[in-house]
């Protein structure tokens, strides 16, 4: 299967991609961890604050930001991981593998798409429509991804689809609201720090 064919099967036949990653190395999940984690960081940053961007110590921070995904990789995977230990269930590991690559393929996709919209919108200086747009396309990006993940737990693990939504969505929340206390966490602590 050529590249161009995996992402179409990605959009419109999802199941068809679950073998051709299940047989991909670790390896290449974590390059493109590594490789978009500081994207994704400063894209979060550069679409929430009016930053001059032609400053390093932005990218630096916004780099920085970038590890709260590697948190919520590995916190989403982790408690998929640790639901199916409790319901006793057999080859977890290629199940937990595919989740992690649709999780990380889908936002490669999603920069390689979003990142010029934002660069010219950036450029124009809508930064209202900036913020609308991250927040819209980031939901939808969540979605497909809890869609993706649900599609191959039920691939693999053949289990009822809505036992396999269950499992997805537990995960997926559980892992949004860990990630969730300790942004707030750490924005508290730093706004404490500016005050004084």
């Amino acid at each position: 299967m050529t590249t161009s064919e995996f992402i179409k099967n990605l959009f419109l036949h999802p199941a068809r991609t679950v073998d051709v990653l299940k047989e991909k190395s670790r390896l290449l999940l974590i390059v493109l961890l590594v490789i978009n984690a500081p994207v994704f960081g400063i894209l979060y940053f550069s679409t929430h604050f009016i930053a001059n961007l032609a400053v390093p110590i932005f990218w630096i921070f916004g780099s920085l930001i970038g590890v709260v995904l590697f948190f919520a990789v590995g916190s989403y995977l982790c408690n998929y991981y640790l639901i199916t230990k409790l319901l006793k269930e057999k080859e977890i590991g290629s199940s937990v593998k595919v989740m992690g690559y649709y999780y990380i393929l889908t936002y490669s996709l999603y920069h390689l798409i979003m990142i010029p919209i934002f660069v010219a919108l950036l450029i124009s200086f809508d930064y209202y429509l900036v913020v609308i747009i991250y927040n819209i396309s980031h939901l939808i990006l969540l979605l497909w991804i809890i869609a993706l993940s649900t599609q191959a737990v039920y691939y693999l693990q053949k289990d009822s689809e809505l036992r396999s939504a269950l499992k997805v969505f537990t995960a997926f929340f559980i892992s949004y609201i860990l990630i969730s206390i300790v942004v707030l966490i750490e924005a508290a602590d730093l706004i404490s720090r500016i005050i004084r």
